[in-house]
């Protein structure tokens, strides 16, 4: 009883993405599409202050202004039932706080929610929140790091003391790290600053709310990742048991964690739907995601590293701090950025002793959110530089320095000592092929000639390990009640044949519709044009964590195994019924069920599916009718794909400019649904990541007013600034998941930085140290030029 080995699996094969049809011909339909009877457009008055009390606010203007239909301030919203959003994190000294949905006494963030404006339309509702006006009474801004721990900093919670969400310090290893550090022959050490960024999505968010009064039920149209999540967050806030409330997702336009929370707003448009008995609609303009949609990856990393005489890494030292901004979001807290950057910063390497301090720190700043990489890039950025720091130090080649640290495929399955799980693959192997599909040894043997020229051609690479589709395991002790760590699908063949499954997982553009599609046409033995996936509807999908932390192609994926593999079962069953032999000797094959010993003796998925419910020629003592399975899948703690970048870059010592001549991505993500959506997740993600190592930064002045608030100012890439990104693929499957998967959705972005850092580095004639802060810009990257001796 089983699969017939064939070569028509679909799995592992680029089939074209089945959802593009609609997103091509302009018919997928995102947020903005949604429209119901009798809505009311809100606009929001925010603030313009980052702390300060708030003193007055006069909506009398804009009540009267036309088509509108009600101005809501936060005491009134709270008097309709509406509570403030609260996570409980259980572990790392985590302090508690609230975020009210709309302000109440006291703003903490230029941007954040003050008021809601309902009109008849967008415009009007616009037009009348500048009438609304508001006085302050202002209060110190704490905008940086620094400035928020400064003694005497004004504290942007009162319960909060020092301003921090927490202060975490813990040591693991088989010998303790000041014993390792003293009897280390070198030890290598640097502060690293890394700069907030924006997930920037091309759509930004926007919801659609309906209460219906007779039943007490909630409706919300969002763009979110984790329908699911936000259903228990909203239910909460709107004091209303969980089933009341539905919320779906048309079709996304990207994601990259911006839309892996519970945002004010969302909860903002149901209490606005139940005061008013009329569904309400909110789409986000730029300036407002840039402003108050969520920032990540602001952290400064203080590391020493210590090795033997021969470079092995004996322990690293490590004070992560974090800047968590104004409030903590739902469901993740700024702690899960830093609890990723303390556990994710040893990479692929061995180590033997390892010490941090954590802290995140409250500033008047947009709340710190998710933004894809979450820490590892950051983590990446400091340890990789780290690397070659030392390897300077010793006089040694930086890339014989990683291959004796490096973890061997026979080390593998293990934990590292943080407790993430290495479960194979070849990390050094990985290194050699990116190395040479970059033309490493040829950049340096030409390096010399080149600058003989007035070219300043340099290589780079940083090796690192993404851990991702964390279970339930890893995801308990920090005890989110809101996160599930598993996923969940429902799979049903209908009467012809043909397949529906429904997939806890969000569809934000990255191919779930096709790759799933594969799964289930593989474990079932039909085309992949024959399945339908649906997801993103809490009321239609089983209950599951959604899309966010490179885990679709594990924990989503393999629920739809799970639950399509008891489908399966009942083909099998039925089918060997019909064929007159004992269930174990058939298996399924494309198009249909054989007896294992004698093909020709066949019976086709049609016939089978017609008389699993139509009971047309007799069923099988017991066999109940239909052809539907619900399965859950709860991957280990956690697995991780292996990859290293490397990039060639030619810097203009005279500007600054830094030029991509050659990049190249080896990775290793186990098993591939589909090599090519793979690619394009890779190749985004490097896209991705070099905004973040060469332009993007969210900058504030020292009163806490956003300077770049709108694509004018804030610095993205364009296809003019990425060279061709190659991307090459060792397969190692893993042995711990259902499909011999691994997630890969973040990994393009993680090495981007220390790689291109290191290259440029390597340009410029350095020798390991400078480039401690991000993003490389012309002037940084023209200091340290400078500092070198380097002139054009």
């Amino acid at each position: 009883m089983g699969t017939a080995e064939s070569s028509n699996r679909f799995v592992g094969k680029s089939i074209p993405r089945l959802e593009d049809r609609r997103f091509v011909t302009g018919t997928a339909r995102y947020i903005a599409d949604i429209n119901m009877a009798r809505q009311g457009h809100v606009a929001f008055v925010r603030s313009t202050q980052a702390h300060a009390t708030l003193t007055k606010i006069d909506a009398s203007a804009a009540r009267s202004a036309p088509g509108v239909i009600a101005v809501v301030t936060g005491d009134e919203l709270a008097a309709s039932g509406v509570k403030p959003i609260r996570t409980p994190f259980a572990t790392n000294g985590y302090i508690e706080s609230d975020w009210p949905a709309l302000a109440q006494g006291k703003v903490r963030f230029v941007g954040e929610a003050i008021a809601a404006v309902v009109a008849e339309s967008r415009y009007l509702a616009e037009d009348a929140a500048e009438l609304v006006e508001v006085e302050y009474d202002s209060l110190p801004a704490a905008v940086t790091i620094d400035a928020a721990m400064a003694p005497g900093a004004a504290l942007v919670h009162d319960h909060m003391k020092g301003n921090l969400y927490n202060d975490d310090t813990r040591s693991f290893g088989e010998i303790e790290v000041d014993a390792a550090f003293a009897q280390a022959a070198f030890v290598v050490e640097g502060t690293f600053d890394t700069q907030r960024s924006a997930a920037l999505p091309i759509e930004c968010r926007g919801s659609v709310a309906d209460y219906h009064a007779a039943t007490g039920r909630f409706t919300l149209w969002s763009s979110t990742q984790l329908p699911h999540v936000v259903r228990h967050g909203l239910a909460d806030c709107l004091g209303v048991p969980h089933d009341t409330v539905r919320v779906l997702g048309p079709d996304l336009g990207g994601g990259f964690g911006n839309k892996a929370n519970m945002d004010p707003e969302q909860v903002v448009v149901c209490g606005l739907a139940r005061m008013l008995g009329r569904p309400v609609k909110w789409l986000e303009d730029r300036r407002e995601n840039l402003l108050a949609s969520t920032h990540g990856q602001e952290e400064r990393i203080t590391a020493r590293l210590a090795a033997d005489a021969e470079g092995r890494f004996i322990a690293l030292e490590t004070d992560i701090l974090l800047n968590g901004g104004a409030y903590s979001i739902f469901p993740d807290t700024p702690l899960n950025e830093l609890m990723n950057c303390t556990s994710s910063i040893l990479g692929p390497y061995r180590m033997k002793a390892y010490r941090y301090r954590a802290r995140a720190v409250v500033t008047t700043t947009c709340p710190h959110g998710p933004v894809r990489g979450v820490a590892r890039s950051q983590a990446n950025f400091a340890f990789e530089r780290l690397v070659e720091t030392l390897a300077a130090k010793m006089n040694l080649d930086s890339i014989e320095l990683r291959r004796r640290n490096l973890l061997l495929p026979a080390e593998m399955p293990c934990k590292t000592l943080t407790g993430l799980t290495r479960d194979g693959g070849d990390y050094a192997g990985l290194m050699d092929l990116a190395v040479e599909r970059v033309g490493w040894r040829r950049v340096k043997a030409g390096q010399a000639a080149e600058r003989a020229k007035g070219r300043y051609v340099g290589v780079g690479l940083a090796s690192f390990a993404e851990e991702g589709a964390s279970g339930t395991e890893r995801r308990i002790p920090r005890q989110l009640l809101s996160i599930a760590g598993y996923d969940g699908a429902f799979v049903r063949m209908d009467m012809h044949g043909r397949v529906v499954v429904f997939s806890s997982a969000a569809g934000m553009g990255q191919g779930i519709e096709t790759s799933f599609a594969q799964i289930a046409a593989d474990e079932l033995g039909v085309a992949p044009d024959h399945v339908t996936i649906r997801h993103n509807d809490t009321d239609m999908v089983p209950y599951g964590m959604g899309s966010t932390g490179s885990r679709s192609a594990v924990s989503s994926g393999g629920a739809v195994v799970v639950a399509a593999r008891r489908v399966q079962a009942k083909l099998l069953t039925l089918a060997a019924h019909l064929l007159g032999v004992d269930a174990a000797a058939v298996r399924l094959r494309h198009g249909g069920v054989e007896v294992a010993a004698d093909p020709a003796r066949f019976v086709s998925i049609e016939r089978l599916a017609w008389i699993a419910y139509r009971r047309a020629e007799g069923n099988p003592p017991g066999f109940e009718p239909g052809l539907e399975a619900v399965g859950f899948y709860d991957p280990p703690s956690s697995v991780s794909s292996g990859s290293t970048h490397a990039v060639v870059v030619e810097v203009d010592v005279e500007t600054g400019a830094v030029r991509l001549l050659a990049y190249v991505v080896a990775e290793d993500a186990g098993i591939l649904l589909n090599p090519a959506i793979v690619d394009g997740q890779i190749r985004g993600g490097a896209v991705q990541g070099i905004g973040k190592a060469l332009f993007e930064e969210v900058r504030y002045d020292p009163d806490g007013q956003m300077l770049n608030a709108s694509l004018m100012d804030f610095l993205a890439p364009t296809m003019s600034e990425v060279p061709p990104i190659e991307v090459v693929h060792m397969i190692t499957p893993s042995p711990l998941t259902i499909n011999g998967a691994r997630g890969c959705g973040e990994s393009g972005i993680i090495g981007s930085s220390a790689a291109i850092g290191n290259a440029i580095i390597d340009a410029l004639g350095g020798r390991g140290e400078g480039l401690s802060v991000l993003p490389f810009t012309p002037e940084r990257v023209v200091g340290l030029a400078r500092q070198l001796g380097v002139r054009a």
